[in-house]
């Protein structure tokens, strides 16, 4: 807002192409911008509705890890990620302050997403993750639920907050069969 010029839309920071699999961390430093994380969780844990939505039994051990990703230094993103254990333990000795998860799967579980899909919905923010992501009050968010596979094989859930004044989700499309001028 401009007293007496009124409200303008200022672009997004960051923008990604819809329908590729992509990295957060490199999509942010192909911009030129440095990407941080701050870990709030990496461990080993067991969580049943996780567990269902990696086709897994119940008490499956599970690897955990959230980050509040950083752009700049400013808050970015929120990212929750469940893994399986016994395809993903090697990555609980990663260091996550400055690398991409996908880059750890291959370097210490010789493992890459070999295809994935993704839900994205816009949101307002939990009061509690907006204070995080530094989104003002009725501010909005994305919602990403991603899950990717390696083969068969589940390989990942993740859900991401991400901040909606920064970023932004672009498809380009052509018509499938040429159209008439004129």
């Amino acid at each position: 807002r401009q007293a007496g010029r009124g409200t303008f839309v200022r672009p997004p920071e960051f923008e990604q192409p819809v329908g590729t699999l992509y990295s957060l961390f490199e999509a942010i430093e192909a911009e030129g911008v440095e990407q941080r994380s701050l870990v709030r969780v990496q461990e080993l844990r067991t969580d049943p509705a996780a567990a269902a939505e990696l086709d897994l039994t119940p008490g499956s051990p599970l690897v955990y890890l959230e980050r509040v990703r950083l752009a700049g230094g400013v808050p970015l993103a929120l990212d929750c990620t469940w893994l399986p254990a016994d395809l993903a333990a090697p990555i609980l000795e990663a260091d996550f302050t400055h690398t991409a998860l996908y880059g750890e799967l291959k370097r210490r579980c010789g493992l890459r997403p070999s295809r994935g899909e993704e839900r994205i919905r816009p949101v307002v923010p939990a009061p509690a993750d907006a204070l995080v992501l530094q989104i003002p009050a009725g501010g909005a968010a994305f919602s990403i639920e991603r899950h990717t596979w390696a083969g068969e094989r589940s390989l990942e859930r993740r859900r991401t907050l991400v901040h909606g004044e920064r970023y932004a989700f672009v498809t380009t499309w052509s018509p499938a069969e040429p159209q008439p001028v004129g």
